[in-house]
């Protein structure tokens, strides 16, 4: 299972560095029978940022291309990943509470979470959770 941090949905959207990785990975989810997630909150970053950028017209056509078959929004929050959430945004204050719920849905569902932010790799390292950079 992998988990897609919202910064990787806006590197793809903003053609930066690092922005063709979600089609190579979708690519390879696919052949391999795996699966790509976002959490909801991260997704609503994505959203929000594409609105504060972007008129409405293209928002829509964002979450009109975010609702392929490779991937899902994961509607998951339970009280063991808001606690989780909770001690690693506590622990961890630059983290984002939506960062922080990224980690926590990767540490549950042992998966893989993938991000462009260095912050959040240094924090898997020392939580125990599989987290690779884009770039």
């Amino acid at each position: 299972m992998n988990i897609l941090d919202s910064s990787v949905i806006l590197a793809h959207l903003r053609k930066e560095k690092g922005g063709t990785f979600l089609k190579k990975l979708s690519r390879q989810c696919k052949s391999q029978g795996e699966s790509i997630f976002v959490h909801q909150v991260n997704f609503l970053e994505v959203v929000y940022k594409a609105r504060c950028k972007v008129p409405d017209f293209e928002v829509r056509e964002l979450l009109a291309e975010f609702s392929s078959p490779w991937w899902g929004k994961i509607n998951y929050m339970d009280s063991d990943l808001m606690l989780l959430a909770a001690e690693l945004k506590a622990k961890y204050r630059s983290a984002s509470l939506g960062d922080a719920i990224g980690l926590a849905a990767a540490k549950i569902f042992k998966a893989t979470f993938w991000t462009a932010d260095s912050l959040l790799e240094e924090i898997g390292g020392k939580e125990g959770i599989s987290v690779h950079l884009i770039r």
